[in-house]
């Protein structure tokens, strides 16, 4: 294989995960936009502790939607890192991880709390 194959080999690959990224993303933020209008809509939703929760999760995975896919959205595209400093490949890197780990960390929290809510269903209530 030589060097003219493995580039193009590895524009098709790059093209391709720029159109299927593309392709989920735009459906993926309609679909955010509209669980956050029916939260709007419907407030009292809100009182229940379990809802709380996982409007937060929505929102930092919305803020991972909108300002985290689109840098290897573009990455993909370009087939290089724009700009291709050290400054914003760290920033890049701390960004993804940090907000990854965030998900991670309210998903185990929401986790816990949903099998609190269901085997003890007082244990929230105050008295």
């Amino acid at each position: 294989m030589d060097m003219k194959t493995f580039e193009d080999s590895k524009f098709v690959l790059h093209r391709t995960k720029f159109f299927i990224l593309i392709t989920l993303q735009i459906p993926a933020i309609i679909i955010s936009l509209l669980i956050f209008a029916f939260f709007i809509k419907h407030r009292t939703t809100l009182n229940a502790l379990q809802n709380q929760a996982l409007l937060i999760l929505l929102i930092v995975t919305f803020v991972e939607l909108v300002a985290d896919l689109p840098m290897p959205i573009n990455y993909y595209y370009l087939g290089y890192v724009s700009p291709a400093t050290p400054s914003y490949c760290n920033w890049w890197t701390f960004f993804e991880y940090s907000i990854h780990l965030i998900s991670e960390l309210l998903m185990a929290t929401i986790s816990i709390q949903r099998h609190a809510l269901i085997f003890s269903p007082n244990i929230f209530q105050s008295r």
